[in-house]
């Protein structure tokens, strides 16, 4: 098994929203943070982003030699930085060369070139960099049972989690009591509660082989699952921690008291 952290956006809105701190006291951390840093090396609890996924990673028994990073010219180096420190090999951080943010690929695009480099002979345990999840004491969630159900069955999985409110604006699973996605609903208006994806991924080679095979079809949407959803099972864990704003940051550091 592999892993593959996607950290090719240029968070532009972490950018944008460090003016609206410069008046607090907590402004100078936040600009080493966030100023030009990709959200999968932004600390959370002391610690990179990418640093707890790759707890997790290992946990179930990914080697180093074996762990894959995708990410745009402008990080690259940085990533580049942070895999030597954790003897990750420097061939396995891919670079897809784009400098600008307004040139910047789609997620699906970016997904697919790094699954492309990869094969499909193995499958593919996929993270988004700026998502954290969490069980229901707070712990980083145990990928093991994703894993060990994976190995039992040989099906794909997503890892998903329930909004009470606001579902609309990610995309929703529907699955039936074995877990089996029967449905994928991306942003999909007046749908306020229900589970939705957490953006980590277990994909089969079977599941790799077809989403590359489809890859035309696949970039006009904006989510893969929208058209590949069949095959998943869901893995469901009790919170998301997702970094999009820098009120993120701030909540995850435990810094409300700037808010």
């Amino acid at each position: 098994m592999k892993a593959l952290i996607l950290a090719a956006g240029f968070g532009t809105r972490l950018q944008g929203d460090l003016a609206e701190y410069e008046r607090t006291p907590y402004y100078n951390k936040l600009r080493s943070w966030v100023d030009g840093n990709s959200k999968g090396l932004v600390p959370i609890g002391g610690i990179p982003i990418a640093d707890h996924q790759l707890s997790q990673i290992q946990r179930v028994g990914i080697p180093m030699d074996k762990i894959y990073v995708h990410t745009n010219d402008l990080h690259h180096k940085n990533y580049l930085k942070w895999a030597s420190q954790h003897g990750i090999p420097e061939e396995n951080i891919f670079n897809n060369a784009i400098v600008d943010p307004e040139k910047k690929n789609e997620q699906v695009k970016d997904m697919l070139q790094a699954l492309t480099e990869l094969g499909y002979t193995t499958p593919v345990l996929l993270f988004a960099c700026d998502t954290l999840v969490h069980n229901k004491e707070g712990d980083l969630h145990n990928l093991g049972s994703m894993v060990a159900g994976y190995h039992d069955d040989g099906l794909s999985r997503v890892i998903v989690y329930h909004k009470t409110e606001k579902a609309y604006n990610h995309g929703v699973v529907d699955f039936d009591n074995d877990g089996t996605v029967i449905h994928f609903r991306e942003k999909p208006k007046g749908i306020d509660s229900g589970w939705v994806n957490a953006s980590i991924y277990l994909l089969s080679p079977e599941k790799i082989q077809e989403m590359v095979e489809r890859s035309e079809e696949l970039q006009t949407y904006k989510n893969p699952l929208q058209l590949v959803w069949e095959g998943f099972k869901v893995e469901k864990v009790a919170r998301r921690l997702d970094i999009g704003r820098i009120e993120d940051v701030i909540k995850a550091n435990n810094l409300e008291d700037v808010l």
